[in-house]
């Protein structure tokens, strides 16, 4: 990658950090792709209705009355593909993603007066998706999980397809407390498994072989932790064709924007 770069800051510090970061890269007028936070936006699987390829999703605009706590104009909403082999019989799926307005104008306003160009806007689900491509074997199944302070994710592919992501939500403090850390262990093992579990009975898949894992933290062994808990292999992820360098500074940094790296291989996975 040209450049790869991470600046913490909160919420009213992000205009000027962002405009910094584009300085440094001297990426003025560069076509932006733009990830949405987790918590900015919801995901539903909904019955794909029988219209044209191009009609779907203006079609489906009235389900969201049923789906979100928030009056439906507020909203702007995009589908995205739900696999035909995982509905086990219950006809045609199809993935609907929504946010609200007045959120979607805020980010916007913050790419465009950075000097960037806004190419498009998506969600954290595919973005790690992306990343998965790089581990994924010919059509076997794979689990890929993401990991930050307070966050994690896990998403099972197959191929270029998403078929089931998973939050967590783990502090890394009690990872690391000697006192907490066999509890926190247990309990992330038991959601993975029921994922793995949910994606071989309720979707008709061969269950993955291997689960690859980035964060919360280089130092914690949290692979070797929860490798011998679950019917399934974890390893950590390997950056050979990310990183030209693997020491603890990149890794580390990696871990703080992996979400970000899955949006710029967008074009890619579309290609």
């Amino acid at each position: 990658m040209a450049f790869h770069e991470f600046l913490p800051c909160n919420a009213a510090e992000r205009p000027a950090t962002l405009a910094e970061l584009v300085s440094r890269a001297k990426a003025e007028g560069a076509t932006c792709n733009l990830v949405l936070p987790a918590n900015q936006y919801q995901i539903f699987q909904v019955e794909r209705p029988a219209v044209q390829d191009d009609e779907v999703a203006d079609a489906l605009v009235w389900k969201l009355k049923e789906l979100i706590d928030y009056p439906a104009e507020d909203a702007i909403s995009d589908i995205f593909p739900y696999p035909d082999d995982a509905t086990r019989g219950r006809g045609k799926q199809v993935n609907i993603v929504c946010s609200r307005k007045v959120l979607l104008k805020e980010l916007v306003k913050l790419v465009e007066g950075s000097g960037l160009m806004l190419g498009s806007i998506d969600v954290t689900e595919l973005a790690l998706r992306n990343m998965a491509r790089m581990f994924t074997v010919e059509s076997q199944s794979l689990g890929f999980l993401y990991m930050r302070d307070g966050f994690g994710m896990m998403v099972l592919v197959k191929g270029d397809v998403m078929y089931l992501s998973r939050k967590f939500d783990i502090q890394q403090k009690a990872l690391q407390d000697p006192a907490r850390q066999d509890s926190v262990v247990q309990q992330l093992s038991l959601e993975i498994q029921r994922s793995v579990d949910y994606f071989e009975s309720q979707m008709g898949q061969v269950p993955p072989r291997r689960i690859v894992l980035l964060g919360p933290d280089i130092t914690l062994p949290l692979a070797q932790l929860v490798d011998p808990l679950l019917a399934v292999s974890v390893d950590d992820a390997n950056w050979d064709t990310v990183l030209e360098e693997q020491d603890s500074e990149s890794l580390n940094r990696l871990v703080q924007t992996l979400v970000a790296v899955g949006g710029a291989y967008r074009e890619e996975v579309a290609s």
